[in-house]
């Protein structure tokens, strides 16, 4: 029994993971904007410790990468190989270009969580003060940016950023078109442009503005077409100068004398603006984009205009752009439950299942309304499911990746829709009370083994402490469930802290199971090669040929006084294995 005791301290001790803190957006853009600026000085004097800033900056991204959109995510990491390539080329100017999209990556990522997060006072004013560090905001502007936090007026604090973003982007753009002669001047210009026109570039305000104008401007310039870069920038300048306008406007029609107001994402324009006609212009390009899209998915006309302009109404130029906001916020949930911070977790659920709801049920109903009616059946069972693990939330991530294909015209996966209609009946009290059963089940046949055997023979001994070791993982998953239901129940959140422990949770989790199976194979087999021995069916080290001693059976016995087993037999006659008549007690006394 010590020898189990201490197989099962090592054990536990294996599983216990080290806690490792959650990079957020925040922290997560300042290492790797210092990183990336370090490798910017060092690119020519030192290039592989450049490279080294670079990698370091990747492996910080990935971890991050699940709090953003699968669009952005994917950009940061081209973007990253990208600046590693120019890092080998020893392009200064590619580099450059390339780590100022990474940054505006993130940038455009806390621009999300910072009006996702807008009702959380605390965690929005975090965001505020680092998105105002990061673009450079005057001490006015940041001041009353705070402000707009503090009283909830997210239509003014929208229009803040989006006005100081477009100042970033008309500077930039003069830079590009007074310097079009000196073609690196020029292209840090225009890509520091396109860079901040990602974040912004989703606004209802934005105009006729897209990334193809800047793509047309950066492909004059390459092409040596001074005269056309310098139209395209031109062009380029009087659209962006428009959306700032529109922006201050917003802002100057939003005053901060309402506390805690929080008007919906793209509200319109009051009728009494001045920039009314420019806004209706940028929605009703919208509604011609989703109606589009809407269409080709096969909802009726009418129906699909109605659906168009509820999305457009709600701030969404596009059907990818509300699916992507689902995204964002189950990434979200996804990083806070794999980091066992079970409420916010569990409240960035139900805010990714608000926004399916008010955005995108309506849709998929109109077009596939058994797809609609499974889709909102996860998002309950997982909303309200005790033992929450990552792999529930990458379920629904997957709901809205079909919704998605269904909208591209691609087909739908099949295991995924076997998948979703599994989950709402397994996960939660089903899963989690099987495996404790389970778990506790396994003492009786352990019981029966000590029983039987009395613990003399060491074998059996390893072979019972393997059986325990088996168990091990499922005992370890019905606790962690049993930890999150109570604290769901009495608000005792540090028994959350038990999912970290589940195989379902993170790798560590997984690692340590792979652990405790290499042990189990160990232990099983020194205890069935030990009894295999005992049997005579292997040789060991120690053993000659197995002929049996004399307490081996009465064959063995007969032979070993040289009598004859039958009155007759010759002396040659063959003996029959000592294995075959072992009686019940020489059996008791040797196992």
């Amino acid at each position: 029994m010590k020898t189990l005791f201490r197989s099962l301290a090592l054990v536990l001790a294996l599983c216990l993971p080290a806690a490792a803190a959650q990079s957020d957006l925040i922290g997560a853009y300042r290492s790797i904007g210092a990183s990336l600026e370090a490798a910017r000085t060092t690119l020519r004097t030192d290039p592989a410790g450049a490279l080294a800033k670079v990698q370091a900056s990747e492996n910080a991204f990935r971890r991050v990468s699940g709090q953003l959109s699968p669009t952005l995510s994917s950009g940061g990491n081209s973007a990253l190989k990208n600046a590693q390539l120019a890092v080998s080329r020893s392009s200064a100017a590619d580099f450059g270009a390339q780590s100022g999209q990474i940054k505006a990556i993130l940038e455009r990522g806390m621009f999300e969580t910072y009006f996702t997060v807008f009702g959380n006072t605390a965690q929005a004013g975090r965001y505020a003060v680092a998105l105002g560090q990061a673009l450079k905001l005057s001490p006015a502007a940041q001041a009353d940016l705070s402000a707009s936090t503090r009283s909830g007026n997210q239509t003014r604090a929208r229009a803040i950023l989006e006005s100081s973003i477009a100042q970033i982007i008309v500077n930039a753009l003069q830079s590009a078109r007074d310097n079009a002669g000196n073609r690196a001047v020029a292209f840090a210009g225009i890509s520091r442009a396109a860079n901040h026109f990602l974040i912004v570039q989703d606004s209802p305000r934005i105009g006729e503005v897209s990334v193809a104008s800047f793509t047309s401007a950066i492909g004059a310039l390459t092409s040596n077409d001074t005269a056309g870069f310098q139209q395209a920038v031109g062009s380029l300048s009087s659209q962006i100068r428009g959306f700032a306008q529109r922006s201050r406007a917003l802002s100057a029609s939003t005053p901060n004398t309402k506390p805690n107001v929080k008007p919906a994402v793209g509200t319109t324009l009051p009728s009494n603006s001045p920039t009314q006609p420019s806004a209706l212009v940028s929605t009703d390009a919208a509604v011609s984009t989703i109606r589009a899209a809407l269409t080709k998915a096969g909802i009726g006309a009418g129906k699909a205009e109605q659906l168009a302009r509820d999305l457009t109404n709600q701030g969404y130029s596009s059907l990818g752009a509300a699916l992507d906001r689902v995204s964002v916020k189950l990434s979200s949930a996804l990083s806070k439950i794999q980091d066992a911070n079970i409420p916010d977790g569990r409240a960035a659920i139900s805010d990714a299942k608000n926004t399916f709801d008010s955005s995108l049920r309506a849709v998929v109903e109109a077009a596939d309304p058994a797809l609609a009616t499974r889709v909102s059946r996860v998002f309950e069972a997982t909303e309200a499911a005790a033992g929450v693990r990552p792999v529930d939330v990458t379920v629904l991530l997957g709901e809205i990746d079909t919704i998605r294909n269904w909208s591209e015209g691609k087909p739908m996966s099949a295991l995924q829709g076997v998948v979703a209609s599994v989950q709402p009946l397994w996960m939660g009290y089903l899963r989690g009370g099987l495996f404790l059963i389970v778990a506790l089940l396994f003492a009786y046949p352990i019981y029966l083994l000590r029983l039987a055997f009395g613990g003399r023979n060491p074998y059996w001994r390893y072979i019972g402490i393997a059986m325990v070791l088996l168990f091990i993982p499922p005992l370890i998953e019905g606790l962690a469930w049993l930890g999150s239901f109570i604290a769901q129940g009495t608000g005792l959140r540090f028994l959350d802290g038990l999912t970290s422990l589940s195989v379902l949770q993170n790798p560590l989790a997984q690692i340590a199971w792979v652990v405790i199976l290499f042990l189990t194979v160990g232990f099983a087999t020194a205890g069935f090669r030990g009894i295999a021995a005992q049997f005579g069916l292997i040789r060991t080290r120690n053993q000659g040929a197995v002929t049996g001693p004399p307490s081996m059976g009465t064959a063995a016995f007969a032979s070993a006084n040289n009598t004859p087993l039958e009155r007759g037999a010759s002396s040659n006659t063959q003996q029959v294995p000592s294995t075959v008549e072992r009686t019940i007690v020489e059996w008791d006394e040797e196992f």
